[in-house]
């Protein structure tokens, strides 16, 4: 009987090689001109004036604010082409397991109920019911109130997510580590917030609201590095923007 010819070889896809990532000085410069875009930059006249003018009319502010948004998230897409990523593949951005979305919900919720509660059974101002009730109290509906602000609710959380555990996580990690990607854009994510616990006039801080800002990072930082994508954090991150719009709507009305 002849011997059977042996079945050739199949040679198996070969991976695409990906450049390196981006360092970590030039991650953290790109995240900064990203955040400068729609951060500092639009608090200088004439721009500041045209965004308080647009305040008056939902449309010119919704376009504003996506103008501004779009722009910023356009620097992280430039940087991720010039190194020719996938983008969905540097941001770490994949389709996230139920579990995962509903552990990031519930761990944000559950910050957002301890540190309002303690706010408002303490000195009571939590869920911040003081500043919406003066908002009311100058003539804004509350349906404007809620409706006015849906532009960043919806895209903080996609372009900041993108940029600080996405894009700047990506840069750390494939020079430092796991580790020092989550504390690196922790702290930068904290202080890319600094007008909301820095007193611009004369530069009082107030650790209180920093404290908040952190552990929030911390907490974004951590759904981002267990689920091992930025799917988790960008929903968590949204839906606690949405939660602090809705709660003292809510909670006011009943």
């Amino acid at each position: 009987m002849p011997a059977t010819a042996p079945a050739p070889a199949t040679a198996s896809a070969p991976i695409p090689s990906r450049p390196q990532p981006w360092g970590v000085l030039a991650s953290i410069g790109f995240a900064l001109v990203s955040f400068f875009i729609r951060g500092p930059i639009l608090r200088y006249a004439p721009l500041h004036a045209l965004v308080q003018a647009s305040h008056r009319n939902f449309l010119a502010f919704s376009a504003l604010v996506l103008a501004i948004q779009t722009a910023s998230f356009l620097v992280i897409i430039l940087a991720v082409r010039l190194k020719r990523w996938p983008l969905a593949e540097y941001l770490s951005f994949a389709k996230p397991r139920a579990k995962d979305v509903a552990l990031g919900i519930a761990v944000v919720l559950a910050w957002y109920l301890a540190q309002n509660g303690y706010y408002h059974f303490a000195f009571g101002r939590g869920f911040g019911l003081a500043s919406y009730r003066a908002v009311l109290a100058a003539g804004t509906s509350p349906w404007w109130y809620l409706i006015q602000v849906w532009p960043s609710l919806i895209c903080a959380p996609i372009v900041e997510e993108s940029t600080y555990r996405g894009f700047l996580w990506r840069g750390v990690e494939s020079r430092m580590g796991g580790t020092a990607a989550f504390l690196i854009t922790s702290i930068c994510f904290t202080a890319a917030h600094f007008p909301y616990f820095i007193e611009p006039r004369n530069g009082t801080i107030h650790f209180d609201t920093l404290g908040l800002y952190a552990v929030t990072a911390l907490i974004l930082g951590w759904l981002r590095w267990r689920s091992g994508g930025i799917a988790v954090s960008m929903v968590a991150h949204a839906f606690g923007n949405v939660t602090i719009a809705v709660a003292p709507v809510l909670i006011t009305a009943f």
